[in-house]
């Protein structure tokens, strides 16, 4: 990496080169000058806690985020862990969120019978949908 490179461009650089690996993610950051920390969410939350090659990446991000930017916080989380980014500064799509996302919600939908009661609503949050 360069070494004038801000927290902004080194995390919008690293998100990009996430949802193109992982095709079925979508990433959105923000920094929080309350807490001098950037938080920066992974959906949906079952491919962020559960997928090994995802969490091994996240991880090579950490450490190359804490070496370049040593007086710097990255936090990474997912929905319901009971963080709300109001004003992401940066969010992309993999290229097969959307389509993922609407099969796995249908499949939901399906096995609970009732796509009103039961359905997870963090997965569409309005958010999400605004053009980057």
């Amino acid at each position: 990496m360069i070494n004038n490179i801000t927290p902004d461009i080194f995390l919008r650089e690293n998100i990009d080169l996430l949802t193109k690996s992982f095709s079925k993610i979508a990433c959105k950051y923000e920094f929080h000058s309350t807490s001098d920390s950037y938080y920066l969410e992974v959906l949906p939350k079952m491919n962020f806690e559960s997928q090994i090659s995802l969490r091994r990446e996240l991880s090579k991000i950490l450490k190359n985020f804490i070496n370049t930017f040593p007086d710097e916080t990255l936090v990474f989380f997912s929905s319901g862990d009971g963080i709300e980014l109001a004003n992401p500064s940066y969010m992309r799509f993999g290229s097969d969120y959307l389509s993922w996302l609407n099969l796995n919600s249908f499949r939901k939908i399906l096995d609970n019978r009732n796509p009103i009661r039961n359905h997870d609503k963090s997965f569409f949050s309005p958010e999400l949908f605004l053009a980057a």
